[in-house]
């Protein structure tokens, strides 16, 4: 998969850190709070990684990246 310029990350960044989203990674769909959105320096097999809930999910499929709907029940 072809890696995403640093402005298009950068726009991704502002809409969905702090946010609650879902995407889709190596471990399945994965829901809860954006930490880290973009390509991990370290583990470049990794290759797009979101990090939610403090958990690194890798090789993130782009198009699956959505804001998730809050479910409060109160």
């Amino acid at each position: 998969m072809k890696r995403l310029d640093q402005a298009t990350v950068d726009k991704m960044r502002d809409k969905f850190i702090g946010k609650r989203i879902s995407v889709i990674g190596d471990v399945g769909k994965v829901v809860g709070k954006c930490d880290f959105l973009g390509y991990n320096e370290f583990f470049p097999s990794w290759g797009f990684q979101v990090t939610i809930n403090r958990m690194p999910v890798s090789n993130v499929k782009i198009n699956s990246i959505r804001l998730a709907e809050d479910k409060n029940i109160f």
